[in-house]
């Protein structure tokens, strides 16, 4: 599932860059917390790559980079474990 480590990772990073970390953090934790159709494992993926998002707000990670990274970062967790 690539593209929804994408759609996560994107989501996070426009929400913590337009509205600070702690925002986006609330907004995407409350998310999964709602999701009740996603097993364990499909939550820890998109909790790290929430936070996979906010952090490359943090270090100043250009928009046109992220579908790069998400491809290449051995952070980013592309299928649910």
């Amino acid at each position: 599932m690539p593209e929804d480590a994408y759609r996560h990772v994107l989501w996070s990073f426009l929400l913590t860059r337009t509205y600070g970390p702690e925002f986006a953090r609330r907004v995407t934790d409350a998310h999964e917390i709602g999701d009740t159709g996603n097993t364990e494992a499909d939550h820890r993926m998109d909790y790290n790559n929430n936070d996979i998002g906010r952090r490359y707000a943090a270090e100043g990670v250009q928009e046109a980079e992220l579908l790069g990274r998400v491809r290449t970062d051995g952070r980013v967790v592309r299928s649910p474990r």
